[in-house]
């Protein structure tokens, strides 16, 4: 055994010193302690105050969004509302549409049927004409001017009395006449 093993321990003067250290610093050490408390609670209040701005700033950003869903919602209803009126004019238009031209096809038919009448009118007038020499004057003066050039182009067309038209110039010749209609 060592000879320093014999000699007593310092334990003891060490806890005594610490002891007294403590008892003549105490005020320092509670300035310290406290203001170690003070700096966590700093900061826990700090941290609340984060989360507190940071919910406020995330309801305020919310309630922007919402509000910029509200106008959003409210131009797409219009639009949509737009639209629907777009296609209900269009349905009246083609309904319109539609009933035009039904009525403009029985004007066609009508029409056609007035100018095949007046063609085959035109047609015999001629005939009636250019063979009655006497009654050719005295009928060709009651007519109006236009329908007196008809009658004369259709009776320029006719064959010699006698002589039989055939259905081939008769077309033809009620081509001529129609075409002559239709000139401004």
């Amino acid at each position: 055994m060592p000879w320093y093993d014999k000699l007593p321990s310092l334990r003891p003067i060490k806890g005594v010193s610490t002891f007294f250290y403590l008892l003549t610093h105490w005020e320092t050490i509670s300035q310290e302690y406290e203001e170690f408390r003070r700096q966590i609670k700093d900061r826990e209040a700090w941290a609340k105050t984060a989360l507190k701005v940071k919910g406020e700033l995330h309801a305020l950003d919310r309630e922007r969004l919402e509000q910029q869903l509200e106008v959003w919602r409210a131009e797409a209803t219009r639009r949509a509302e737009a639209v629907i009126r777009a296609a209900d004019l269009l349905d009246k238009f083609s309904a319109n549409t539609d009933a035009l031209s039904q009525e403009l096809e029985q004007v066609r038919v009508l029409l056609k049927r007035v100018v095949t009448d007046l063609l085959d009118a035109i047609g015999f007038l001629s005939i009636t004409v250019a063979y009655d020499e006497r009654q050719r004057g005295a009928l060709l003066s009651t007519l109006q001017p236009r329908m007196r050039e008809l009658v004369e182009t259709a009776i320029s067309g006719l064959p010699a009395p006698g002589q039989v038209l055939p259905p081939a110039e008769w077309l033809q010749l009620r081509k001529t006449v129609l075409t002559k209609i239709l000139e401004p």
